[in-house]
């Protein structure tokens, strides 16, 4: 049976979907538009044309959120002049060097709520339909943060004991893999077709776009490297929806496909990346999920976090009405302490 894990706090909802085998293959997180303002896939926002692209047909615009786009101009369209103001809807996330591209449309701004963010996730997983929903529970919140930390981890150890290493580069996402030394039955092939199966399964669930170069073992020809695009275009299919570009394995074992891009990797959360703004609200938002977890787990107790001096008066200072949002779902069951001997980012959840 397959799952869907879901977990909200104040500030954010987020989820994982796992498939029969329990292996997560995409993760969900919704987060409110004043802990993080940037255009998600899918919502409309007003723009303003800020360059005309002539050789490329295109346009650069601002969005509200001040992020810069890129819009593709359709043939046949004039092209907006520079200063004319736009609603546009997100097509592809910006990250890094990458820009967020938009489409124009006639549709009012709009953004989606959790809910509809969610169903909408949701609705476009292979495996989502049927698969049953574990809301809101330690557990879920456990599946979660598992799914999370194995998107995070640039190594992947497959059941065989081999390994791939997923790294993002800037043009590119290189993947190698690695047998260790290990002997299989069957040899390299074994490795390799097992590799691409996990290699499906992670794209899906990094939310990888773009070109992927995997080096596989060996320099596979002939009929074993027909079989590995089989294998690898059957497990894409079964976990992502998006239409890939998968080019025949090269002389040298390198197996070359593309993704289009849509919504940002979860590798561009990773914690040192960010700024010390970012930072701060990614402190603010874990110590939100560990509290309501406490309060979720002890339906009795009364729930205490004692925080360091410089994240305590973040807290109370926080745009979130995160107190009232927890009140209504807990009453008066928590309270929230200053502790001077805790380090910066410090904090401890007392039960």
């Amino acid at each position: 049976m397959t799952i869907i894990a879901v977990e909200s706090a104040p500030g954010e909802s987020r989820a994982a979907a796992f498939d029969e085998d329990a292996q997560a293959y995409a993760f969900f997180c919704w987060r409110d538009p004043r802990i993080d303002p940037r255009a998600r896939v899918g919502d409309v926002y007003e723009a303003r044309v800020t360059k005309i692209d002539r050789g490329m047909r295109g346009c650069f615009l601002e969005l509200s959120t001040g992020e810069i786009a890129y819009c593709q101009q359709r043939s046949g369209d004039r092209p907006p002049a520079e200063g004319a103001r736009l609603n546009v809807r997100i097509q592809s996330e910006g990250w890094a060097d990458k820009s967020t591209r938009v489409s124009v449309v006639t549709d009012p701004p709009f953004r989606a709520s959790k809910e509809d963010a969610f169903k909408s996730w949701r609705a476009n997983l292979p495996l989502g339909a049927s698969a049953e929903i574990i809301e809101d529970t330690r557990e879920a919140g456990e599946l979660i943060d598992e799914a999370y930390d194995e998107a995070m981890n640039e190594v992947v150890t497959m059941d065989s004991g081999g390994q791939i290493i997923i790294q993002a580069t800037r043009a590119l996402t290189s993947v190698d893999v690695d047998s260790f030394g290990r002997i299989i039955r069957g040899g390299t092939q074994e490795i390799n077709l097992e590799a691409v199966e996990t290699l499906a399964r992670q794209v899906s669930l990094r939310q990888i776009g773009g070109i992927v170069v995997a080096d596989l073992i060996g320099a596979v020809s002939g009929n074993l490297a027909t079989d590995l695009v089989k294998r690898f275009r059957k497990s894409l299919k079964r976990y992502d929806r998006r239409g890939a570009n998968i080019l025949p394995i090269n002389r040298l074992g390198l197996f070359e496909f593309s993704l289009p891009r849509q919504r940002r990797p979860l590798t561009c959360g990773e914690f040192e990346r960010l700024s010390e703004t970012e930072k701060l609200n990614e402190d603010m938002l874990e110590i939100l999920r560990e509290l309501n977890r406490a309060l979720q787990s002890n339906r009795s107790a009364t729930v205490e976090v004692r925080l360091d001096p410089r994240t305590y008066t973040s807290l109370q200072r926080c745009s979130l009405d995160w107190k009232t949002e927890l009140a209504a779902q807990y009453g008066g069951r928590f309270k929230i302490t200053q502790d001077d001997s805790l380090d910066e980012s410090g904090y401890e959840v007392i039960v």
